[in-house]
């Protein structure tokens, strides 16, 4: 079961390497389904604070649906949200737990976000239910930046809520652009009935 748990995280893990390269890199896809990662990278230099502009989150995500801060985002995709006056980028995706072969159901839920500066937060947990609970467990995080001058100086996470009718995961990033703080929070929710939505939002310096 572990064995199986690690190739679910590392290939999670591997997704979130391949959107890096794809914004670093010139041939490489960019998030979003963009054409070319190079005016992804291009946008992500442009950036000078803990948001992006609309024109520089559509660079990265040209065919994304934009939706209200903290928007519960309830199917996977790629989507840009609004954060205070500009916008980041939120992915989220499902893997089946197949390691389960009887039992309560899971999946592994991840969530990345893409903010101002190039930083990406990564958040993946393994969210189950019996359709009387839910509960998470299994945390992982991960954090990178792009441009120079922003950083990743730390994070936090856990569980919330577990064998209730809403439990889930969290994830607070602490990082940097310069001496100003972007503090992130990024969280995955779960009902017992199966139904998870990812979110982020913006903690400023309380987070």
């Amino acid at each position: 079961m572990l064995r199986s748990h690690f190739r679910v995280a590392s290939s999670s893990l591997l997704a979130v390497l391949v959107f890096l390269i794809g914004a670093a890199s010139v041939n490489a896809a960019a998030p979003g389904g963009a054409t070319t990662s190079q005016a992804c990278t291009a946008a992500l230099l442009r950036a000078s604070g803990p948001t992006l502009t609309l024109d520089q989150a559509r660079a990265c995500a040209p065919t994304a649906q934009i939706v209200p801060a903290s928007a519960p985002i309830s199917s996977d995709g790629t989507f840009i949200v609004q954060r205070g006056k500009g916008y980041e980028v939120l992915s989220r995706s499902t893997k089946p737990d197949t390691s389960r072969k009887a039992g309560d159901p899971c999946v592994f839920g991840t969530a990345t976000v893409l903010d101002g500066g190039g930083i990406i937060e990564w958040l993946g947990a393994y969210l189950c239910y019996n359709y009387s609970v839910a509960w998470a467990y299994g945390v992982q995080t991960n954090c990178y930046t792009i441009v120079p001058g922003f950083w990743c100086l730390g994070r936090v996470s856990g569980t919330f809520g577990n064998y209730t009718n809403l439990a889930g995961a969290w994830a607070n990033f602490y990082n940097s652009a310069g001496p100003l703080p972007m503090n992130e929070g990024v969280r995955l929710d779960v009902q017992p009935s199966g139904h998870w939505w990812a979110w982020a939002y913006d903690c400023g310096s309380v987070c």
